[in-house]
């Protein structure tokens, strides 16, 4: 159970992602970026590139379907709204294209390089430098005295469609995490005394408790820690 908490197979791109690339080539400037989808693991792992180039590519695809159907205010609240695991991605998208290896080919085309253009080359555009854990105390978020209360900002694995969640917005920048597991609980029913737990934060809520970041390491580590039920 623990293990399939963690799990960050990104489930859109094992869906769809090879139908999409079926028959597009891998050549200008989308090369590179074929060349990674078609041989990533569809693991969100924070030191790849290819989820990255997967987020972006599914952002640039839905400009592709949608640019001439909706206005460019209609499509700025609809990238809003939606997210990358919830979209009309999220069906068939051929009833949107008129010819899906040229528009996927277009959307790939703008994918890769606007990734080499914000970052400088695609390996600086690894997902974890574009897609970060940033826990805040409301009052730290708020006022910079108290921006010692935040958590530290981490490299994220995940995304909106794997089991360890980690979902971001499109409209976002950089893709922070906006929602993750609350906490992550094992409970072996034949022996309540073996159960683990871990919190993204800690123990406790108040900063100037020590237990305000005791679980905060586990966490972002992926381990656990014990949850007592015996008085031993």
């Amino acid at each position: 159970m623990h293990a399939l908490q963690l799990d960050v197979q990104d489930g859109a791109a094992v869906r769809y992602l090879d139908a999409w690339l079926e028959g597009v080539a891998a050549e200008g400037p989308r090369a590179p970026c074929v060349d990674a989808l078609a041989a990533w693991d569809r693991q969100a792992t924070v030191d790849q590139v290819a989820p990255t180039i997967w987020g972006r590519f599914q952002e640039e695809l839905l400009r592709e379907l949608l640019s001439d159907r909706l206005t460019d205010e209609q499509l700025a609240m609809y990238l809003t709204v939606s997210t990358a695991s919830r979209s009309v991605l999220e069906g068939p998208v051929d009833r949107y294209l008129t010819d899906r290896v040229a528009q996927v080919g277009a959307a790939l085309d703008r994918t890769c390089t606007a990734l080499v253009q914000e970052h400088g080359s695609l390996e600086a555009a690894r997902w974890g430098a574009v897609h970060q854990l940033r826990l805040q105390h409301p009052f730290g978020a708020a006022n910079k005295l108290l921006k010692g209360w935040n958590m530290p900002v981490v490299p994220y694995p995940g995304s909106g469609s794997t089991v360890a969640a980690a979902g971001y917005k499109w409209t976002s920048d950089p893709w922070d995490a906006t929602y993750i597991a609350s906490l992550r609980l094992v409970v072996p029913m034949d022996d309540v005394g073996a159960a683990t737990f871990v919190h993204p934060g800690g123990q406790s809520g108040q900063p100037r408790s020590p237990y305000y970041r005791s679980h905060w390491a586990a966490y972002v580590q992926e381990r656990t820690l014990p949850l007592w039920f015996d008085d031993d």
